[in-house]
């Protein structure tokens, strides 16, 4: 428990993998209590938000009451660079993309996008996170990746109309 808090806010830009927040609290004691990479649930307009704590600040400017703010972030940032172990690994065998992303991360992802099966050692990755695994395999999709307010990441395709000469639309490649 943070105790009171003053105001909050949280976003996501578009194309980020993230949300990302701040809160300013009022509780001294509570404030102290809060560590890093704190999991927190911040619940704002009906929506719960899984989240955890980035950072946090006290500034004070003279005889003004102390300012203490929270900075807050999806737990997906734990598959990023400094907190991930970078990866090195090779699919020797045949692997379908969804099975490939969920084992760099080491969870359940939801995917919204088509699943293939990758040939066998055509993927493999030098010192990425694995985030960057998943990206990586969206994006051979045209998909992206953003976390869901759960703290689920979520592959999703983003929706292009391809057309071929003559202007016809190839309806198994939109989605």
């Amino acid at each position: 428990m943070i105790g009171s808090v003053i105001s909050a806010t949280i976003s996501q830009a578009e194309q980020d993998f993230a949300w990302s927040g701040t809160l300013e609290v009022t509780n001294q004691a509570s404030f102290q209590r809060i560590r890093i990479n704190d999991p927190m649930d911040l619940e704002l307009g009906g929506e719960t938000f899984k989240l955890m704590v980035d950072n946090k600040t006290l500034e004070r400017d003279g005889v003004g009451m102390p300012r203490r703010t929270v900075s807050v972030v999806s737990p997906s940032v734990r598959f990023t660079t400094p907190r991930a172990v970078s990866l090195d690994r090779v699919w020797d065998d045949p692997v379908w993309a969804r099975d490939a992303a969920e084992e760099a991360v080491g969870e359940a992802i939801q995917w919204d996008l088509v699943n293939w099966l990758i040939t066998g050692g055509r993927l493999a990755v030098h010192e990425a996170s694995p985030l960057d695994v998943v990206r990586t395999i969206a994006g051979a999709a045209g998909g992206l990746v953003e976390s869901l307010p759960n703290g689920t990441l979520r592959e999703f395709g983003i929706g292009f109309q391809w057309q071929c000469q003559g202007g016809r639309r190839l309806p198994w490649i939109t989605s």
